[in-house]
């Protein structure tokens, strides 16, 4: 919740001063460690691998859980070797971009 949200709600609420102070306070709190985390870069070690879904011409999917949160998502290994052999370096950009923009 962006800080104009924030403070319409808590004009809305009739909080008392101190309380607003508390919620500004969590509001900063909560965002900084959003930030960090949005910063942090992940790894093959902050994952756990399941089982492998699937394999392709350039790699493989796996169904891998990340250790900290215990979420469950699917990993695409990529050979740049082979991408590179086979000049697929665009198609690979122009999915990673499409994957970005997807919220699903």
């Amino acid at each position: 919740m962006e800080q104009k949200k924030l403070e319409k709600v808590m004009e809305e609420e009739g909080l008392k001063d101190e309380e607003k102070i508390m919620r500004r306070s969590g509001h900063a709190r909560k965002e900084t460690e959003f930030l960090c985390l949005k910063r942090t870069r992940l790894g093959l070690e902050d994952f756990e691998s399941l089982k492998v879904v699937g394999r392709g011409a350039f790699g493989e999917v796996w169904l891998v859980q990340k250790k900290d949160t215990g979420h469950v998502y699917a990993m695409k290994i990529l050979l740049k070797a082979d991408m590179l052999e086979k000049e697929q370096v665009g198609h690979i950009g122009v999915e990673c971009d499409i994957l970005v923009e997807a919220d699903s």
